[in-house]
This record gives structure tokens, sequence and C-alpha cells, in this order.
């Protein structure tokens, strides 16, 4: 694993007063691990992954912190991330949420087995399917009076996953009035900002800021110095939840890939 660091210059980069340096290193020495067997990242090596991985995570931290308070989704987590970095950095209750049952069943046997990762869990539902029992039909009108205890997310969060109108569409039932969602980029083109940005205003959703950084950025010190290059430059792309869709979500699984609102 990658030699420890002083967690202070983490928490300092990332906007937190306590860096859960160890619990991070130990769910990602459970990914290395585990990838031997089950397919949950190419990236092998302990150092590209702390950074690449769980680093790249943590980079959201400020913008979680921000958001209002209440459980945080993570769509399409795989190994979990950003799903548990975000959730160890906030302290909130978060859902890591992959269609692939294989990895989110083991997953949640990792996640039960130590208790600094009580406050998070993860399940193979499909995301269309846990709108629907959290009962968000948005053809109630009262959806945008209800208090925020209710059982929508604070924050939805996805990373690699797909372009940003199925994201936005998949997101928009999840969330509640006022809720952030923020979305991991690589090479964020033109096109894809614009064609989020209408399906944003359809599924009830408005764009609110770009953050970019670059990969190599999110060190501690040049013990593994990185070229830059623009394949490692990164946006988040932060949308809030400010009006009511103009259509009904979510739909039958699957569609918001194949179809998504533009």
């Amino acid at each position: 694993m990658p030699k420890t660091h002083e967690p202070w210059i983490f928490g300092k980069m990332f906007h937190v007063k306590h860096f859960p340096e160890n619990a991070l290193r130990k769910h990602l020495q459970w990914v290395l691990h585990t990838t031997r067997t089950l397919n949950l990242t190419t990236i092998t090596n302990p150092e590209e992954a702390w950074q690449r991985h769980v680093l790249d995570s943590c980079a959201a931290g400020k913008l979680v912190a921000e958001a209002p308070s209440g459980a945080l989704l993570d769509m399409g987590s795989g190994a979990g991330y950003p799903g548990v970095p975000l959730g160890l950095l906030s302290g909130r209750e978060t859902l890591c949420v992959d269609s692939v049952q294989k990895k989110a069943h083991a997953l949640e046997a990792f996640l039960r087995s130590d208790p600094e990762f009580s406050h998070i869990t993860s399940t193979g539902q499909r995301l269309e399917e846990i709108a629907r029992n959290l009962g968000n039909s948005e053809q109630d009108s009262n959806y945008f009076t209800t208090d925020s205890s209710d059982p929508w997310y604070a924050v939805v969060v996805a990373r690699a996953l797909a372009g940003l109108p199925s994201l936005v569409e998949l997101a928009s039932p999840l969330l509640q009035p006022g809720g952030h969602a923020l979305f991991f980029k690589g090479q964020l083109t033109v096109e894809e900002r614009e064609a989020g940005r209408a399906a944003a205003q359809i599924c009830g959703l408005t764009e609110d800021v770009l953050e970019s950084y670059a990969l190599e950025d999110l060190s501690d010190g040049p013990q593994t110095p990185v070229q830059a290059t623009p394949a490692r430059t990164r946006t988040i792309v932060r949308y809030i939840k400010t009006h009511e869709p103009r259509v009904a979500l979510p739909r039958r699984n699957g569609v918001a890939q194949k179809r998504p609102y533009r």
C-alpha cells in the first residue's frame, strides 16, 4: 500500500477538519485484493489507485459540504467510488448503488465487516426502482413543499457512469427539493454540457457550478510525479433541484441511458 502521509495536508486540500485516511486506505486495500477475483478496477498499482480512485473521489468533498443536510447516494458505485470516500469525509448516511449484483453484494459485505463504515451501505437495486420506492411521483403537486426530512437524497453523485443527459434524469427523482447532484467528468465537451443543461431543465435541475482540477494536483508531495495531460483533467458539474420536472420520472428501467432527454 502507499505510504502514510500527514492527514492534515489532505484535510486542508479537501476542506474537512478530519481526513479519514486509515479508513480510506482500508477500503482501497480491500478493492485491490478483491479485484483479483471480481473486476472492480483495472488499476492495480497502489499509488496510482490512491490518486485516481481515492483522492479523485475526495475532490468533491467541498461541494458535498455545501449541499443541504441529508443523505448521499452514489449512482453506479462499483467498488465504492466516489461514495465511500465522500461518505467518510462528510459523515452523511450514504447509499452506494450498482446494478451489478456481485459488486454491490461484495461491497456491502466489506462495509458490514467494519464499524467505521456503519453509516454507508450498498445495494444492487436499479436507480429507477429506488426512485419508485421513495414514492417520488413527479405528479405530486406537494413535492416542492415537502419537508427536507422526507426520504429523498440531499446529494446524488456519479463518476464515470454515463453522459450528463442520462445522469440528470436518473438523479432528479432521487433528489429532495434544493438537493445537489455532483457529476465527475473527464474531458467535458461543449456539446455534452449543453445537452446536460437542456436535459436538466426538462428534469427539474439547473446547472450551478463547474469545478475543474488536475489529477496531479491531488497529491501532498512530489513522491509520485505524473505528467499533466488533458486526459488527467477532471470537471465536477453541480446541478441543483430547482423546479418540478416537465415529465413524469423515473421512466422505465434503462430508458434514460438509451433515449436521454436533450
